[in-house]
């Protein structure tokens, strides 16, 4: 996992979904004009496959407190997945 995923896992973990929220809804605008990799955002969003359990209540919070954010539904998505 490199530097930008692990600092994903800190903020959701310090319930600084603001600022997580930034990063990623960036990420996601920059990979839409082409000023960022698939893979880039793919590793990103990545950070959120896990099966540490303490996560799930985070992820949840997070989404509740974005509840209209892209990001917020795709980090949900992808940690139910894994």
């Amino acid at each position: 996992m490199g530097e930008r995923e692990h600092l994903c896992i800190e903020l959701l973990r310090a319930r600084k979904f603001d600022q997580l929220d930034q990063i990623l809804q960036s990420a996601q605008q920059n990979f839409e004009k082409g000023a960022l990799s698939e893979t880039h955002l793919t590793k990103l969003f990545g950070s959120f496959c896990s099966v540490d359990e303490s996560l799930h209540s985070l992820v949840d919070e997070y989404l509740a407190t974005f509840p209209n954010s892209y990001a917020s539904h795709l980090a949900l998505s992808i940690y139910y997945v894994e």
